[in-house]
């Protein structure tokens, strides 16, 4: 996650893009991780 942060806090990425990838691809993200990583990116 903080590797994304990171991307997405550059402007290099949308977070919101990636993690629903991720989630989609059948990776468990917490619904309380996926609001905090939005809101920590500012997205």
């Amino acid at each position: 996650m903080g590797i994304l942060l990171r991307g997405a806090n550059a402007g290099d990425i949308e977070l919101k893009h990636e993690l629903d990838a991720l989630r989609d691809a059948g990776f468990w993200i917490s619904d309380e991780l996926y609001s905090n990583a939005l809101s920590e990116a500012a997205e």
